[in-house]
Formats: structure tokens, C-alpha cells, sequence
């Protein structure tokens, strides 16, 4: 049975259920959780946890 919490939808605009559905990407293989979840009445999906985060990396170039 999928999870299901009460959160704020941004294109519902309003407090809707998300559910999570099925977790594909493998996150809950280890006993983790699956940062995806999706508006029950709209679909909208959002992602929970720590939001990525772009590094910088030096690149050189060669002479």
C-alpha cells in the first residue's frame, strides 16, 4: 500500500493528498525512502528531502 501524506500542491494551489506511488528508481531497495510523490487529483510530483545541489569543478584544459 503506497504512502500517503497531506502537503500543500503548488498547481492545485491548495492542500491536496499526495500518494507515493511504486518506488522504479531503486531508493527503497535498501529500507530508504523514495523522495517522489504525486497530487492525487492533479498529478503534480514533488520530491522530498534534501534538495541537489550543483557543485563547481575546475576543468582544465590542455596546452
Amino acid at each position: 500500500m503506497p504512502e500517503i501524506s497531506d502537503w500543500l500542491c503548488p498547481e492545485c494551489g491548495d492542500l491536496r493528498v499526495f500518494v507515493q506511488p511504486p518506488c522504479a528508481d531503486g531508493h527503497t531497495d535498501d529500507g530508504g525512502d523514495c523522495p517522489e510523490w504525486v497530487c492525487a487529483d492533479c498529478g503534480t510530483a514533488l520530491f522530498s528531502g534534501p534538495t541537489p545541489m550543483a557543485v563547481p569543478v575546475a576543468v582544465r584544459r590542455a596546452a
